[in-house]
């Protein structure tokens, strides 16, 4: 009482259903990609993820117009381990926006096998915690060799670069006006800002 779409066993394979939305579709292969001309609207795709084992990714694959098959390419997909990728065809989180290499994307669950972010956003290789209309960042990079390093950044210009304000070190060492603090606390100021004032509600 199953409904079958049968393929190989090969790693890649795959068995689809797609929809024709136009009836000015041609002839040819509804593969993503491809040169076909059959441009099919939108594709669902059970792919073979690991040979013989059996192991199915599910797959979406949309159109977004033009004289042949060439814009049908993946949108979705859920992995054989259940991750599910947004714009990336090989996810490595539990949820994943993008490809994690790349800039903006945002990554649910660990985006290395040895562990990661609960919840980053990344512009960049490094993930953001936070970034508002590149006028503000809050970025968790490395430091060397791994260690840890939080910066925090701003711009008073729209659109504009921020740059680095205050840096948490691994090591715990705070720097403001400085990258790379030598003290717990390293503030340096500059000719027209001192580096600290203190004063009573008198002035």
């Amino acid at each position: 009482s199953n409904l079958k779409l049968n393929k190989g066993s090969v790693t890649g394979d795959y068995a689809e259903i797609a929809f024709q939305l136009w009836n000015g579709a041609g002839s040819g292969l509804n593969t993503f990609g491809g040169s076909g001309t059959s441009r099919p609207g939108v594709v669902l795709r059970a792919i073979n993820e690991n040979a013989n084992s059996a192991a199915g990714a599910f797959v979406v694959g949309t159109f977004t117009g033009g004289s042949t098959n060439a814009t049908l390419t993946e949108k979705f997909r859920i992995s054989s381990t259940g991750k599910v990728g947004i714009g990336t065809s090989s996810p490595v989180s539990e949820l994943q926006v993008g490809d994690h290499m790349a800039k903006n994307t945002i990554t649910i669950g660990g985006f290395y096998a040895a562990g990661g972010g609960v919840l980053a956003f990344r512009s960049g290789y490094a993930p953001n915690l936070a970034y508002i209309w590149n006028t503000a960042e809050i970025l968790a990079t490395d430091d060397g060799s791994f260690n840890g390093r939080i910066e925090f950044k701003t711009s008073t210009v729209t659109r504009a670069t921020p740059t680095i304000k205050m840096v948490i070190k691994a090591n715990g060492n705070v720097g403001i006006g400085i990258t790379s603090p030598t003290a717990k606390l390293h503030v340096v100021g500059t000719a027209s800002v001192p580096a600290a004032r203190l004063y009573g509600t008198g002035g």
